[in-house]
């Protein structure tokens, strides 16, 4: 009996299903918080508010980032990638989740893993040139917000915010933490510090 060689894109299929459903358990999560402690449908605070959180979000990573390369004391550099830009990247996917879920929109996001021996862990330039695509992918999302205020809200872009969670991932891989395991610590912090009246 002979089989057939999956295509070239069955094999990419396979390949970003399961971080689809390990998205789809991250949005189920997000929304599950947002309802259960923050008492409000994301919708009720807004597509734009999510949108702005999402580039104030992405800025605080960004900043992680920049402290990371600027420090040459290594245990400096290994409090930024054992706690902050961990916990900046987990916020701008928290932000991005909450977005989608603000737009009512159930569709499955398939972002791309990135395949390990396209990770140029230590290269500068190469974590430049991600931070610079994750803005890339971020600012549309927030402009097409914007000009929703004018007019009808635009489609959600499943698209780019599939994109931001791709470049998450290559970044996450860069500092060798796990994207998911990081929200998923984010959001019990965010559930404490609810708890403990952090939020108003």
């Amino acid at each position: 009996m002979t089989t057939t060689p999956p295509t070239p894109r069955a094999r990419r299929a396979a390949h970003a299903a399961p971080y689809a459903v390990t998205v789809q358990a991250l949005e189920a999560r997000t929304l599950d918080i947002q309802l259960t402690h923050f008492k409000m449908p994301p919708e009720q605070r807004g597509r734009l508010f999510y949108a702005l959180e999402l580039v104030g979000e992405m800025g605080e990573l960004l900043n992680g980032c920049k402290k990371y390369l600027r420090t040459t004391l290594s245990d400096r550099r290994a409090t930024h990638v054992r706690d902050h830009i961990p916990d900046e990247a987990a916020d701008t996917l928290i932000a991005a989740m909450l977005l989608k879920l603000a737009a009512h929109d159930t569709r499955v996001a398939r972002p791309r893993r990135p395949a390990a021996q396209h990770i140029q862990r230590g290269n500068a330039r190469w974590l430049h040139a991600q931070l610079s695509a994750l803005a890339g992918a971020v600012v549309p999302l927030y402009r097409a917000e914007v000009r929703g205020i004018r007019g009808a809200p635009a489609r959600f872009s499943l698209e780019q915010y599939a994109r931001v969670i791709a470049v998450l991932l290559r970044i996450a891989a860069f500092f060798s933490f796990d994207l998911a395991a990081a929200t998923q610590t984010k959001l019990a912090t965010i559930v404490k510090k609810v708890a403990a009246g952090y939020y108003d």
